[in-house]
C-alpha cells in the first residue's frame, strides 16, 4: 500500500485500546463532565452515539524520520496535499516521545488520548477500513508521489 514511501523512513500505526462497558462509561464521564451541564438530554444523546458495542481509544498515524534539511520541504508539501484532499491530520510537535512510544508494540498506554470512540462491532472497524482502502491508497499514492518529487529536488 505504501510503496511510494520506500525512500522515506517511516512507521505507520493503527491502534485501538478496547474498554468494557463499565470502563467506557467511566472514561466517557471523565471526558465529558463539563459538557452540556444544563442540557442533560443533549449529553445523554451524545453518550448514546459514542458508547456502543465496541468502544475504546482509537489512533491512526504515520511517524516519519527525516533529516533536518528535508523536514521543511516535506512538511510544506505534505500539509498542502492533505488540505487539498480534505484529509484530517495533526502534526504532533509537543508530545513526540509519547507518540513514538505509542507506536511500539506492547506500549499500549503511551499516546492514549481522549475522546473515546464507539463502533457497533469489531467487523465495523475492519470492514470500514477495507471498504475505503482503495480510495485511501489512491489518495496516499498521489500525495507520496508529490512528496517524493520534493525529496528528489524535482519541485
Amino acid at each position: 500500500m505504501f510503496t511510494d514511501l520506500e525512500k522515506i523512513k517511516y512507521r505507520y500505526v493503527r491502534r485501538i485500546l478496547f474498554f468494557d462497558d463499565k470502563e467506557s462509561s467511566v472514561e466517557w464521564k471523565k471526558y465529558s463532565e463539563k459538557w452540556c451541564v444544563e442540557r442533560k438530554t443533549m449529553l445523554k444523546k451524545i453518550e448514546e452515539e459514542i458508547l456502543q458495542e465496541v468502544t475504546g481509544y482509537y489512533w491512526d498515524g504515520f511517524i516519519f524520520h527525516l533529516d533536518a534539511t528535508e523536514y521543511e520541504k516535506f512538511l510544506e508539501k505534505a500539509e498542502k496535499n492533505l488540505r487539498e484532499r480534505e484529509i484530517l491530520y495533526r502534526i504532533e510537535k509537543f508530545n513526540l516521545k509519547d507518540v513514538w512510544w505509542g507506536s511500539l508494540a506492547g506500549m499500549y498506554l503511551a499516546n492514549i488520548t481522549p475522546p473515546i470512540v464507539g463502533f457497533n462491532s469489531i467487523e465495523e472497524i475492519i470492514l470500514h477500513k477495507k471498504s475505503s482502502a482503495v480510495a485511501e491508497k489512491n489518495q496516499f499514492e498521489k500525495i507520496m508521489e508529490q512528496i517524493g518529487n520534493v525529496q528528489n529536488g524535482q519541485i
